[in-house]
């Protein structure tokens, strides 16, 4: 079963992540939107679980394994797991999870923004908080909420996750969203469309995961097909192929041209690209015919024939066979 889908955030620079990353961003994108479509705004927060110093990728999803079976599943219903990758490639976990009340109302998001605004500003200048700021931070975070359920979580998160491997500073941090769902997969999948995180991301990871209990839309990454332009344009293209070649059906040209009749189909329109460029195909030339016959027919293009007279080129020539 394939399942079409567009892409869900126009203002996101898909063209800048790798060919094959693509499918697994629209997918964690779409994931995101539909999970926040199915408990509410109110009823999600937004997670981040920060490792400790020297743990690789491998080392940080056994943490995370181990953390999700025996302590997560009591506070949150449901979460989708994302992994990023600092400037010093470290891996930390973004989770967007589903809780049981309404965090949202009441959160100061203003004295949040203030707070991660002093650690910003130590950590781009490489040093550490001086006590005024280290003050004024502890302030800040005293006042941000008024739910004794959420720092009842603060409080468990704090205490139970370095048993688990993680940070002993600062392991965990747990917020409501502030935006929209568009704004969180946005920043959840930004560090696909970033030169400089993409060095960090290895080769082959999975860096999307989703709790067994979680609503998903897409039940396989592999079942999404991505709808671009392009890919309408190729399937219109596909289309008209068929009928210069006579209005064949899919089993018809399965049959006469073998089970990657849709790869040959690939290679025209290569073919025509490279005659035309972009220019409106005359299909009903016979020259046109006869050049989607025979990439059809060989796979590509026919050579020419030889020049006689290449027997007169000398032997060290860069046009000598």
């Amino acid at each position: 079963m394939y399942i079409s889908a567009a892409p869900p955030l126009p203002t996101y620079p898909l063209h800048l992540v790798p060919l094959s990353r693509r499918r697994s961003v629209i997918t964690a994108q779409l994931e995101i939107l539909h999970f926040v479509e199915t408990f509410g705004l109110g009823h999600c927060a937004f997670l981040t679980l920060t490792c400790s110093h020297g743990q690789n990728l491998r080392d940080a999803q056994h943490c995370l394994n181990n953390v999700s079976r025996r302590f997560l599943k009591d506070l949150f219903p449901a979460w989708i797991t994302m992994v990023e990758f600092d400037s010093y490639d470290r891996p930390h976990f973004h989770l967007l999870v589903t809780t049981r009340h309404d965090f949202r109302t009441g959160f100061n998001f203003s004295n949040y923004t203030r707070m991660k605004g002093i650690g910003q500003r130590a950590y781009d200048e490489r040093r550490a908080l001086t006590t005024p700021e280290k003050q004024e931070r502890g302030l800040l975070a005293r006042s941000l909420t008024t739910d004794p359920a959420l720092k009842a979580i603060w409080k468990q998160l704090r205490k139970k996750l370095p048993d688990f491997g993680f940070s002993k500073s600062r392991p965990a941090e747990l917020i409501p969203i502030e935006k929209n769902a568009a704004a969180l997969a946005f920043y959840l999948t930004k560090q696909f469309h970033s030169q400089e995180r993409l060095g960090f991301i290895p080769r082959g990871a999975r860096l999307f995961r989703t709790s067994a209990s979680c609503p998903r839309r897409i039940p396989r990454v592999t079942d999404l097909v991505i709808d671009t332009p392009g890919r309408r344009r190729y399937l219109w293209r596909r289309e008209r192929i068929c009928s210069v070649l006579g209005n064949l059906t899919n089993a018809e040209m399965r049959t006469l041209y073998g089970p990657r009749w849709a790869f040959r189909t690939l290679e025209v329109c290569r073919a025509l690209d490279d005659r035309y460029h972009r220019t409106p195909v005359p299909w009903e030339a016979p020259h046109v015919r006869e050049l989607v016959q025979e990439v059809m027919d060989f796979g590509y293009v026919v050579p020419g024939p030889v020049d006689p007279y290449d027997y007169l080129l000398p032997a060290n020539s860069p046009h000598a066979a």
